[in-house]
């Protein structure tokens, strides 16, 4: 009776995406466990936070790319999944939106390289660092995320992650090489893109269709409230290493970053699961919202504890993780990695389940102005604290402005539980 009752769930597609993802992802962690302490010892803190640095600041044309494409093209792509023509309209128009976008990003990118004396004196590093914008355009995880193909999508990144790990232990020797790690650093989903291509077996794009002008408004329009969500949110993502960077140095950013890194990871812990239920969330809203309650209560109740623990066991032993993984330049990341801990709990059992709710009910104009004022009040905090205390001053902002991010999406969401289709007596079946 449980064989068979594992056969049926393995068969459900919600279920082998999970799978497929958490497999595929655990070989992606192995990679960085050869690769980035590599870097690590060979780059010393200052060079390292100088490519953590570059990053930062071309993370704005990523951004502006990505335009909140991940969540409103995969919620778009899930609903037409089912008509091939509507299928290529979403396709080929979030498509041509978004190299619209890259290339108004890069353009300003390189105004301000060239503008910026600091960044100008390391133009290399930054030119490097705009693989990371290449990627976003080449790598459409929005299409496999809402035709619930990730487990395509993820082979074909472990695979570039591969050859990058091979190329960055051959290629990067000492600190001069530190554009070569920069490039090799941000071309994971470029490489991706190249994998996926050459894979015969890997979903392929829809029949071209050529959109008009009006399309791509429309896709533009249709994302315009995420994107500005997901900017105001770069007020304690990107806008937190650029200031560190000014303010203390690269090396405090290469030490606020490795810190952070880990809470990323562990946040990341819980990305296959999200991003397989997302496409179903935004199916069974339009369907069956209490079903879609219940499958985000139970996804939450799961990632509350299983993130919970890992975040305890990091905050506990970070200066022996960071000193194993990193070696001694970087102890001093274990502040850093130990106030922002609990974060990655909160972000993962509340605020991602809260924002799929908010962007299934096309709720993102209430999501903008939370994500503003966070980042306002991240903004603020760093500007008190970083002279003070550097990379520490920097994680308590972040820590106090995503926990506050997270508590106003989720009162939001409660607050409209009722025309969101919120059913108590549903969710005690």
């Amino acid at each position: 009776m449980i064989g068979s009752y594992i056969r049926r769930l393995v068969r459900e597609p919600l279920v082998r995406n999970v799978l497929a993802l958490y497999v595929i992802r655990g070989l992606n962690y192995v990679t960085p466990l050869f690769v980035l302490p590599f870097v690590l010892r060979v780059l010393k803190p200052n060079a390292y936070g100088l490519i953590i640095w570059a990053q930062s600041l071309m993370g704005y044309a990523v951004l502006l790319t990505d335009f909140g494409f991940n969540l409103t093209a995969a919620r778009d792509i899930s609903v037409a999944r089912n008509d091939p023509h509507k299928l290529a309209v979403v396709y080929w128009s979030t498509t041509t939106a978004k190299l619209i976008l890259f290339a108004v990003g890069m353009a300003c990118m390189a105004v301000i390289v060239f503008c910026v004396p600091a960044f100008r004196r390391n133009w290399d590093v930054f030119a490097a660092s705009s693989a990371l914008a290449v990627g976003s355009v080449a790598f459409p995880q929005w299409y496999f995320q809402g035709l619930e193909r990730l487990a395509n999508a993820a082979m074909a990144q472990s695979i570039a992650k591969i050859v990058l790990a091979i190329a960055t232990i051959a290629l990067v020797r000492n600190s001069k090489d530190v554009w070569i790690a920069a490039l090799l650093l941000s071309s994971p989903q470029l490489a991706g893109a190249l994998a996926t291509a050459a894979m015969p077996r890997t979903l392929k794009a829809p029949p071209f269709y050529r959109p008009s002008f009006q399309d791509v408004v429309n896709t533009i329009k249709g994302s315009a409230y995420m994107f500005g969500s997901t900017l105001a949110t770069t007020l304690y993502g990107y806008t937190t290493a650029l200031v560190l960077g000014f303010i203390s140095g690269t090396q405090a950013v290469g030490l606020y970053n490795l810190g952070t890194k880990f809470v990323s990871s562990l946040q990341s812990l819980a990305t296959p699961v999200t991003q397989s239920i997302y496409p179903r969330v935004a199916l069974l809203f339009s369907q069956n919202p209490p079903r879609a309650w219940r499958l985000l209560r139970r996804t939450a109740i799961l990632l509350f504890v299983a993130v919970g623990l890992v975040a305890t066991g990091l905050a506990i032993f970070a200066p022996k993780i960071l000193l194993m993984f990193a070696g001694p330049n970087y102890v001093g990341a274990s502040s850093v990695l130990r106030i922002t801990a609990y974060t990655a709990v909160i972000i993962s059992a509340i605020g991602v389940p809260c924002q799929m709710v908010i962007v299934s009910a096309r709720l993102t104009r209430q999501l903008v102005r939370i994500y503003l004022a966070a980042g306002v009040l991240n903004v603020v905090l760093l500007f008190l604290l970083v002279p003070r205390w550097a990379a520490n001053g920097a994680a308590i902002g972040l820590s106090v402005a995503e926990s506050t991010a997270v508590y106003l999406i989720a009162r939001l969401v409660w607050r409209q539980r009722a025309a969101l289709g919120y059913d108590e007596g549903a969710q005690a079946q």
